[in-house]
């Protein structure tokens, strides 16, 4: 398996914990994301200045972060944060591999942003950022590393593909940590934490600014409000990322025409649609359901 180190110590302080830049990795510093297998004995004690998931693939391996020390178990799937401090550590009984999936700060937001999830409540909650995947979320992530791994010579001239397998890793990843962290709403009224599991409901797709109101049953300086100070977005572009993820999946799962789909969301106009799609992430819908048939059949 192929192993990358960008360590890099011009940067340690006093404690000696050396700092890993994202621009010392030709990957992460063209593309914005980085994919690799390690399988050394151990590390040093380090930070990143980026997002790193890490996923152990085999055996057990003994992980310090923030000072705090635990053995980790094969399937684990956790989140290192810019600036949290880590280290790994081999264990007498063996040797073990992870993978590596890495974003820049940018990038790792404009995930999250796509998704509609709030980076602060996902990452500065009391819930932990570590889980033990099941046995399909590991095959999805062994599946995929395999095939980048495979093809790593292919990508010397084309990193489309590469980009976008590793951009779907990391984008499954951030999803899987979202749906298993319990968020806690206690502190949102209960009127507002309904209204935002009725806008979710595919009955309420093609739903607009308006017809929030109306369901909140509240004036709109209110509603507005509350958005602002619960979710950090404006009633529309919350309804924007929503109706993104709803194209996401009528694009991945249906052969529902474009203009169909904007009809569906309640679009009166596809080029507007067209636009804002491309506008949460980077394609237009064409070119994104032409990468995701290229995806699958490269998977299959």
């Amino acid at each position: 398996m192929p192993v990358e180190n960008y360590y890099n110590d011009t940067n340690s302080d006093k404690k000696n914990v050396l700092t890993v830049h994202y621009q010392a990795n030709p990957n992460l510093s063209k593309m914005q994301v980085s994919f690799h297998w390690w399988a050394e004995e151990s590390t040093t004690l380090h930070k990143h200045d980026h997002y790193e998931f890490f996923i152990i693939t085999s055996g057990r391996i003994q992980h310090t972060l923030n000072g705090d020390t635990e053995i980790l178990e094969e399937n684990t799937l956790q989140l290192i944060r810019p600036d949290d401090v880590h280290q790994f550590s081999q264990l007498k009984e063996g040797r073990s591999t992870h993978i590596n999936i890495s974003a820049t700060c940018e990038r790792f937001e404009k995930f999250c942003a796509v998704l509609g999830i709030s980076i602060e409540q996902l990452l500065y909650g009391n819930c932990p950022l570590r889980f033990e995947l099941s046995s399909n979320e590991m095959d999805f992530f062994i599946h995929r590393s395999q095939q980048l791994n495979l093809k790593m010579r292919d990508y010397e001239n084309d990193y489309s593909l590469f980009q976008l397998i590793v951009c779907e890793m990391l984008v499954h990843a951030i999803s899987i940590l979202y749906k298993r962290h319990p968020i806690r709403l206690d502190n949102r009224p209960k009127w507002f934490c309904s209204l935002l599991k009725q806008l979710h409901s595919p009955d309420l797709m093609n739903c607009n600014a308006e017809d929030v109101y109306k369901l909140s049953g509240y004036s709109p300086p209110v509603v507005i409000k509350h958005f602002k100070q619960y979710t950090g977005e404006t009633v529309q572009s919350y309804l924007v990322k929503l109706k993104t993820d709803w194209a996401i999946l009528l694009l991945h799962n249906t052969d529902k025409s474009i203009l169909e789909i904007s009809e569906i969301l309640g679009y009166s106009s596809l080029s507007h649609f067209c636009k804002l799609f491309k506008n949460q992430t980077g394609e237009t819908p064409a070119r994104f359901r032409i990468s995701a048939k290229n995806t699958r059949s490269d998977n299959s």
